[in-house]
Parts: structure tokens; C-alpha cells; sequence
């Protein structure tokens, strides 16, 4: 397997473990909450906003790190560059 497939499924499961973690959270707020159905269910959706705001804010960043990578590969490639001399860097 490749660095790079590798890389890959790191991400997704770093995300995938991003979102069980929002729903057991959810779930234990839930079960959990002092207050009426009403304020939980208010706060769960402004909980669950919240986290869809910084996963994307977090998926958008790791797209730019990517897109950073792939473009210094591809320079390197071009260059003439072994690509063991990039993992380096």
C-alpha cells in the first residue's frame, strides 16, 4: 500500500471517527439533560451546527494541505526530484 492510500484512509477515519464521537455525544445529551425536550432538542441542533461548521472547516484544511502536497510531488517530479527526497520534507 502506498504512502498516499495510506494518507487517505487516515483521513477518513479520523472523520469517520469525528462523526460516531458527535453521535454519541448527541446521545448521551440526550439521555442525560435536565431540561425540557424542547431546550435539548435546541441545543443538540445548534450542537450538531456547531460540529457540521468545524468539519467542514476541517475538511476544507486538509483539502488545501493536500492540494499543497500534491503540487510540490508534481514539481518535484518535474524537477527531477526522487520521491523519497520529498517524503523527507
Amino acid at each position: 500500500m502506498s504512502q498516499e492510500s495510506s494518507n487517505h484512509e487516515g483521513i477518513l477515519s479520523l472523520l469517520a471517527g469525528v462523526a460516531v464521537g458527535a453521535l454519541i455525544g448527541a446521545a448521551v445529551a440526550l439521555v442525560t439533560a435536565p431540561q425540557s425536550g424542547e431546550q435539548t432538542r435546541t441545543r443538540l441542533r445548534e450542537g450538531a451546527e456547531d460540529t457540521l461548521v468545524k468539519l467542514r472547516e476541517s475538511v476544507d484544511d486538509l483539502r488545501v494541505k493536500l492540494d499543497e502536497v500534491m503540487h510540490r510531488r508534481g514539481q518535484g517530479e518535474e524537477d527531477g526530484t526522487a520521491a523519497g527526497e520529498l517524503a523527507q520534507s
